[in-house]
């Protein structure tokens, strides 16, 4: 990307890419972690970044569909080894039980109280 003087790569995942991600990593390996929207690489010299990260994938369907887009490519090659359609289920289940769990569950990520974790530390300290 550097031969062709660019410095940015943009990914197409949205907010219900990221919510899954962090519900399997959390589920999976034990770690609170997720896309961010913005990766800076190679000593700041080269960025990823994920410019659909705020919107629900119902958001980018519509828009799509609405601009006529025909999609491009296939879906992720191991999608038939993913547990992504088990988090999905799981995160449309919460969405039925409350409206705007997709969005709660992103928003999360910036509203920790480490006073009420296991830990107990504060964010001072």
């Amino acid at each position: 990307m550097k031969e062709g003087g660019f410095s940015r790569l943009a990914f197409g995942h949205h907010l219900d890419d990221i919510i899954e991600t962090l519900l399997l990593n959390m589920t999976f390996h034990a770690k609170f972690s997720t896309m961010p929207l913005r990766l800076p690489m190679f000593g700041g010299e080269f960025d990823i970044i994920r410019p659909l990260g705020l919107l629900i994938k119902r958001e980018v369907s519509e828009y799509a569909l609405a601009a006529a887009f025909s999609p491009i490519g296939e879906e992720c090659p191991w999608s038939d080894q993913s547990k992504r359609p088990e988090a999905r289920r799981i995160i449309d289940e919460l969405e039925r039980l409350n409206p705007g769990a997709r969005v709660n569950l992103f928003r999360s990520m910036e509203n920790i109280n480490r006073q009420y974790l296991p830990s107990g530390r504060d964010e001072t300290e």
